[in-house]
Order: C-alpha cells, then sequence, then structure tokens
C-alpha cells in the first residue's frame, strides 16, 4: 500500500491559522475513509466535510506532535463491513475544542490503497496514522476526545504517571501474598493443577466442562481480589474493553455479542504477552471467555 502525502484543505489550513492566531485549542477526533477517487469537480485542497459524509468513520485514539508537524493515529477495523472497501481517500477530522462543528483538515490520496476486508466473522484491525507539516505546531494545543480508548502502550504509560502498578508487577508480588494470606497459595497451586488435568485429558470432553468450570470460578475468585472495580463498560463492543479490571455488564446489548441484553460482570485479565483474557459471569450462573491479542479476537466461548 502506498499514500501520497497529506494534502492540508483550504479550510484546514484556515483552521490551523486560527489555533495560532485566537489561541484555540482543537481536537483531532475522526478519520474517514472514502472507496472513491476525489470528485472531478475538484481538487483535494478545496474538498471539505460534505464530500466524505458517506465515508467509514473512525475515532482518533492517539495525537503526537513535534516543532513541525503532527500525526493522528487510528485503529480501521473490518467490524460489520459487508463488503470489501478500497481506502482511496483519507480525510482527517477535527473541531475547535467547545464547537460542535467539524473541519476536514487534510486528505491522503491513494497510490497503492490498503483494502478494508470483508466481516467474515475474523476481526481485522490496522492501525492508520497520518502526519501534517505545521511550522507552529509548539504553539498550539491538540489532543483527541476524552471517551476513546488508549492503546496497551498509553495506558501503561499514564498508569505509571499517575502512580499505579501494573498487572504484570502485581502477579510479580505473588510470592509476599501468599506469606500474608495462605488461601492465595492454595487457589494458585490448585488452578495449576486443574490446568495440567484439563491438558492430560483434552479429548474427554465431560471432564474439559468440569475441569474448566472449576478453574473459571477460581480465576473469578483470584480476580476479584486483585483488580480495581472500573463502572459501566462505556463501549458498544466488548472485545474493545482490554483494560484489566471487573465491569459493569449493566443490562446493555453490545454489537459483538447476541441481541440479548447482559447483566453481570465483565472481567477483563492481562495474561502477559499482549494478551487479554475477558470472562462474561452473567446473572444466570453461566461463563464464557474470549482472548483477544494483536491479531483480533478469538469470539466468545461457553465455559459452563
Amino acid at each position: 500500500m502506498k499514500y501520497n502525502g497529506a494534502v492540508v484543505t483550504s479550510n484546514g489550513s484556515s483552521f490551523l491559522s486560527g489555533l495560532v492566531a485566537n489561541k484555540k485549542s482543537a481536537v483531532l477526533d475522526k478519520i474517514i475513509i472514502l472507496n472513491t477517487d476525489v470528485p472531478s469537480n475538484k481538487t483535494i485542497d478545496s474538498m471539505t466535510a460534505q464530500d466524505f459524509s458517506n465515508g467509514m468513520s473512525f475515532d482518533i485514539n492517539n495525537v503526537s506532535q513535534n516543532d513541525n508537524s503532527f500525526t493522528a493515529t487510528s485503529v480501521v477495523s473490518n467490524t460489520g463491513n459487508a463488503n470489501n472497501y478500497p481506502a482511496m481517500l483519507v480525510g482527517l477530522f477535527g473541531y475547535y475544542d467547545g464547537s460542535s462543528e467539524r473541519t476536514l483538515l487534510s486528505v491522503s490520496k491513494a497510490v497503492d490503497p490498503f483494502i478494508i476486508e470483508k466481516d467474515t466473522g475474523t476481526p481485522v484491525k490496522l492501525s492508520v496514522s497520518i502526519t501534517v507539516g505545521f511550522s507552529s505546531s509548539q504553539q498550539v494545543n491538540l489532543t483527541v476526545k476524552d471517551n476513546v480508548y488508549l492503546a496497551k502502550k498509553d495506558l501503561d504509560g499514564a498508569m505509571l504517571t499517575l502512580g499505579y502498578a501494573k498487572q504484570s508487577d502485581i502477579f510479580r508480588l505473588e510470592g509476599d501474598i501468599a506469606t500474608a494470606k495462605t488461601s492465595t497459595d492454595s487457589t494458585v497451586n490448585q488452578i495449576n493443577a486443574n490446568l495440567n488435568n484439563v491438558n492430560n485429558t483434552a479429548n474427554d470432553a465431560y471432564t474439559l466442562a468440569s475441569k474448566a468450570k472449576t478453574t473459571a470460578d477460581q480465576a473469578q475468585s483470584t480476580a476479584y481480589s486483585g483488580l480495581r472495580f472500573m463502572g459501566d463498560i462505556q463501549s458498544d463492543y466488548l472485545y474493545l474493553v482490554q483494560t484489566p479490571g471487573i465491569y459493569n455488564l449493566a443490562g446493555k446489548i453490545y454489537k459483538d455479542w447476541t441481541n440479548d441484553h447482559l447483566f453481570g460482570n465483565f472481567v477483563v485479565i492481562d495474561a502477559g504477552g499482549a494478551v487479554t483474557q475477558q470472562f462474561i459471569y452473567n446473572n444466570q450462573n453461566q461463563c464464557w471467555v474470549q482472548t483477544c491479542n494483536s491479531w483480533g479476537n478469538s469470539g466468545f466461548k461457553s465455559i459452563y
């Protein structure tokens, strides 16, 4: 895949100039992708937000800047995509903090476009970054919306700054915890024994289900004692909730679940190696688990 450098639109140029002249702050909030070329009656710099009204829209989740440019990053997903979608034009959008009027800041045109694949049940995610040169960038304040999710590396940095320990740090303290709570040591040993039994009896479906249920019950107990309560889930997709913690399902309908309302708890555990495990414990004493990593998620499997 290959793209020409980002071309700042006429409206984008005025927008960026206004940041410096009026000392305003900007929120970069969307990357919108079109599967069509520049309209025949326009040039790239004359395009506006209206030209992107029918595109695929994705939240910007990170913005960085230096003395002469800024870079906005978004995660593009094929979830719900009915057909292969060639990314011919990629538009960067933002608005003044406190305003509701979104402006098309720049457009990147494909030389060799990437394809957002058709959703066939296997999620595909791509990280897309757009860099825009701006000689006065040190004088402006660029940010993202406060309700977008963070990448794991950004979250780890934020937790360290705020004085929180990461899950991996908590695991390293397990030996000290065991000396104060003998029951913790007993629980960990029992979980390891159950996992070994599961591996040795994988061909016995009944035994596998029984051991998995026991393991899930004990994992829930361990997770509840070591993770923070994070409140209601804010996302409409469960697989996007990858910050370790205990969440309230709050009776919502989630787009990567069935059409049923979910009541109960959602437990997210950092399994190490950029792998996250997610457990659903509903109010009917049922449990499901799925594994998420950089390639996507496994889909929820029933444990009991």
